[in-house]
C-alpha cells in the first residue's frame, strides 16, 4: 500500500439506486470528504448491458474511479493507494460481481462477512474489498447488515432496526447477532401505484419544501387505520374512490396511500410478536419517513421508544462497519 494508505479509508456504500462515497479518517473515524450520486447499481447495471466494449467489472470501476476523481478534489492529497471498502448491491447480480451471501445468525463484528480483496492495477490504484450481503431461508439483503456493524454498540442487544425505503428491511438483532429480517416492498410499489397505475389520476405529490399539516397527517392517519388496510389489494382501491366520489382530495389521497402502506409493513412487525420482543425499535436513515413511521407506530399500538438514526449517521455507520472490516485488505 502507498505511504498514507493506513491513514485514510475510502468507505463506499453503493445501493439500488444511490451511491454514497466517503474519505475517513481511520484513527478518528471522521468523514473528511464526500461524494453523493443517484449513480445506483441498477442504473450502472442497465449502462453497461447497452454497450459491448467492456466487461463488467471494469466498467463498475470506471464509475467508482470517476466518483473517487471528484472527492480528490476536496483535499489536498493524493487518494492513489488508499483502499476502498464496498457494501451494498456492488456485490450482487447487478453489481461489479456477485458474490455468496453470509447466513444467519450473523454477528455484528464481521466474523462471517464474505468478502471478495481485488488488488490495485494500474487503471485502478486502489485495493479494494467487496463485501457481499446476508440471506435467511427466504430473504436477502446486502448493505444494511454493515450498517449495523457501525451500530451496534449504540443500542440495547435485543432490537428491531428499520430501514425504510425502495425495499424496506425490518432486521432483528438479539445478542449481537441478526437472527432474522423481513423485506417489505413499500417505496416501490408506492412508486408503481402513483406512476403507473390507475391511481395516478388520483394522487398529487406534495411539494418537497412544505411540511404536512394536520389535514396531511389526519390523511395518513386514516389510510394506517383503514379497516381494510390488511387487504391491500381490496383497500388500495379506495384511493380511487376517495378522488371519484369527493371524500379525499387529491393531495390528501397522496398521503392516504402511504398511509395504507406503512401500515400495512408495520402491521406485520406488531401481529407476528416481534416488536413486542424487542426492547427498542430504531429507524434508521430515510429522515423524511421518521415522521409517518412514528405516526403509524403510534396509531397501532408500538409502544416501544421509537428511536430514530439520522441520514448522516447512517451514512457514518456504514462507514464504521467498513473500518471494522480493514483487516480482511
Amino acid at each position: 500500500m502507498d505511504v498514507g494508505s493506513d491513514q485514510y479509508l475510502l468507505s463506499c456504500d453503493w445501493g439500488t439506486s444511490s451511491f454514497r462515497l466517503q474519505l475517513i479518517d481511520i484513527p478518528s473515524g471522521r468523514p473528511l470528504a464526500g461524494v453523493q450520486a443517484n449513480e445506483g447499481a441498477a442504473i450502472v447495471f442497465d449502462r453497461w448491458k447497452n454497450q459491448k466494449e467492456v466487461e463488467r467489472a471494469a466498467f463498475f470501476m470506471h464509475v467508482l474511479g470517476r466518483h473517487i476523481g471528484e472527492l480528490a478534489r476536496q483535499v489536498p492529497f493524493s487518494l492513489a493507494g488508499i483502499p476502498v471498502v464496498i457494501s451494498g448491491m456492488a456485490s450482487s447480480s447487478i453489481g461489479i460481481m456477485e458474490l455468496p451471501y453470509a447466513e444467519l445468525p450473523f454477528s455484528l463484528d464481521g466474523a462471517q462477512a464474505r468478502t471478495y480483496r481485488m488488488d490495485p492495477s494500474r487503471m485502478f490504484p486502489h485495493p479494494v474489498l467487496l463485501v457481499s450481503g446476508v440471506k435467511s431461508e427466504t430473504d436477502v439483503m446486502r448493505g444494511e447488515e454493515t450498517q449495523l456493524m457501525g451500530l451496534r454498540r449504540q443500542f440495547r442487544s435485543n432490537a428491531v432496526f428499520l430501514f425504510p425505503g425502495t425495499h424496506s428491511k425490518h432486521i432483528h438483532v438479539q445478542n449481537g447477532f441478526i437472527t432474522g429480517f423481513e423485506t417489505y416492498m413499500t417505496g416501490e410499489i408506492f412508486h408503481l401505484l402513483t406512476s403507473h397505475s390507475i391511481l395516478k389520476d388520483s394522487v398529487q405529490r406534495p411539494r418537497l419544501d412544505v411540511e404536512p399539516g394536520g389535514e396531511e397527517l389526519a390523511a395518513f392517519r386514516k389510510g394506517v387505520n383503514h379497516p381494510w388496510g390488511g387487504n391491500l389489494l381490496h383497500a388500495a382501491f379506495q384511493v380511487r374512490t376517495n378522488d371519484l366520489l369527493g371524500k379525499l382530495d387529491k393531495g390528501l389521497n397522496f398521503f392516504f396511500l402511504s398511509g395504507l402502506l406503512i401500515g400495512n409493513e408495520l402491521r406485520h412487525l406488531k401481529e407476528e410478536g416481534k416488536a413486542a420482543q424487542a426492547s427498542e425499535v430504531v429507524l434508521c436513515g430515510g429522515q423524511s419517513f421518521t415522521t409517518f413511521y412514528r405516526q403509524a407506530a403510534e396509531e397501532l399500538g408500538i409502544r416501544q421508544q421509537l428511536l430514530t438514526v439520522s441520514d448522516e449517521a447512517a451514512g457514518l455507520a456504514a462507514s464504521s462497519g467498513h473500518l471494522s472490516l480493514l483487516h480482511l485488505l
